[in-house]
């Protein structure tokens, strides 16, 4: 059967708001993916979010028994949201509330999906993951709240942010989801050496992560070649990524 798309209102005393959750269900769902950037993710509703989305619902066939949760990003309030260390050259990043956003997914959102879905209160897997501030905001919420996701999904992530302070934070975290998927195109920047740094620090997350025990079973690096900063291409590399860490 095909999986069930819900939109949810979430109060957050946390974040002290109600943010918009989508919950894409298969009747048999045993593992779960939180993903940054909710309405992004699903080819329905074409109303909302960027034009082009991930199509995560069609990648979704290929783990049939995985539950895919989409959180809404705030609009103007995203990097806010996302980023654990001020960003300086973005006006909207300068005031973060990163530890806020993870603590919201921790601490509410993982216990409201198990209450409204009782199907995953006991989920086979746990993971994590976005894009770009998106996928910094997955990676800091796993360092920062340890043993609580054994997955994570990082597609074109920032790391650059705060002179690339969450790759010392990995360098000296203890624990870790147990697969990892990370993913970067070399033409994500219109200017080519802005493109070469930031693949430069995708390449060095990934050396970092093979120093703590991480062999190919564990960590799936996916370089594209031509590939941009843009949804086209994070739906293209969602179904390869969701067999890695949940097939």
């Amino acid at each position: 059967m095909t999986p069930t798309l819900r939109t949810h209102r979430v109060p957050s005393r946390i974040l002290r708001e109600v943010r918009l959750v989508r919950v894409l269900m298969p009747d048999d769902a045993r593992a779960v993916l939180f993903l940054n950037d909710g309405q992004n993710l699903f080819t329905r509703p074409r109303t909302v979010g960027t034009p082009e989305k991930w199509r995560a619902d069609e990648a979704a066939r290929a783990v049939p028994h995985l539950a895919i949760v989409g959180v809404d990003n705030a609009g103007p309030g995203r990097a806010r949201d996302y980023l654990p260390y001020p960003n300086a050259s973005d006006p909207l990043g300068r005031r973060p509330h990163g530890d806020r956003y993870a603590d919201f997914i921790v601490d509410e959102l993982l216990g409201w999906v198990a209450r409204r879905y009782p199907q995953l209160t006991r989920p086979r897997h746990v993971g994590i993951g976005g894009s770009s501030y998106g996928a910094v905001s997955a990676l800091h919420t796993v360092l920062r709240r340890p043993g609580t996701f054994d997955r994570l999904l990082l597609e074109s992530p920032s790391l650059f942010i705060s002179g690339r302070r969450i790759l010392e934070d990995v360098r000296e975290a203890a624990f870790f989801p147990q697969r990892v998927h990370l993913a970067m195109g070399t033409s994500e920047a219109r200017a080519p050496d802005t493109s070469a740094r930031v693949l430069q620090d995708a390449l060095d997350l990934a050396a970092l992560l093979r120093t703590k025990g991480f062999g190919p079973r564990r960590l799936h690096v996916q370089i594209e070649e031509g590939a941009r900063h843009h949804e086209r291409y994070w739906a293209v590399r969602l179904p390869g990524a969701l067999r890695f860490l949940f097939g």
